[in-house]
C-alpha cells in the first residue's frame, strides 16, 4: 500500500504547507513534505499514537483535517491535468474518511474507533516493519530484474 501511494504522490508532485496562504514553489521539496504527511495519515508512517479517548481524538482531527486543507492548496495551486485529478480523488477520499470519524467525535463511529486504537497502537512497530520489508523486496526486484520480468518476479 505504501509505495503505490508514494509513487502516485511523488507523481502529483503535491505538497505540505505551513498554511493555507503560503506561496508555492511547487519543487521537489514540497512533493517530499507531501508524501511525508500522507504517510502521517494512513497507517504506515506514523511517529504518533491513534487517540484513545474522545479528548485525545480532538487534536488528531484537527491536525489531520489540517494536512489534508494543505494538500488541497497545494493540488490548486500547483498541480494541472492528470496529477490534479488524481490528487482530486485521492483528497476527496481522505477528507471523506476523516470527517466521518471526526465531524462528532462522540457519534458511534469515532465510539467504535477508539476501542480498537490500543491494539493498532501495539501493533505500530510490527506493521511498520512489515511495510518497510515489502518495501525493501520490491526495491531488490525492481533493481535486480528486467522490466519484462519485473511484475512476475513482485507476485511470487
Amino acid at each position: 500500500m505504501l509505495l503505490p501511494l508514494v509513487v502516485l504522490w511523488t507523481i502529483a508532485g503535491v505538497c505540505l504547507a505551513a498554511t493555507s496562504n503560503t506561496k508555492w514553489k511547487c519543487d521537489q521539496e514540497d512533493a517530499r513534505k507531501i508524501d511525508e504527511i500522507v504517510s502521517r495519515i494512513h497507517t504506515y508512517g506514523r511517529t504518533d499514537n491513534f487517540p484513545l479517548t474522545v479528548a485525545e481524538a480532538k487534536p488528531f482531527c484537527k491536525d489531520r483535517i489540517a494536512w489534508v486543507a494543505r494538500m488541497e492548496d497545494y493540488k490548486n495551486a500547483c498541480l494541472k491535468q492528470q496529477p490534479k485529478q488524481i490528487a482530486s480523488v485521492i483528497i476527496y477520499s481522505m477528507k471523506t474518511i476523516i470527517n466521518s470519524y471526526c465531524k462528532n467525535p462522540h457519534a458511534k463511529k469515532m465510539t467504535d474507533f477508539l476501542t480498537t486504537t490500543g491494539c493498532a497502537n501495539d501493533a505500530k512497530s510490527a506493521y511498520q516493519q512489515c511495510n518497510d520489508d515489502y518495501i525493501d523486496l520490491l526495491l531488490a526486484v525492481w533493481d535486480t530484474t528486467s522490466g519484462k520480468t519485473r511484475l512476475a518476479q513482485m507476485c511470487w
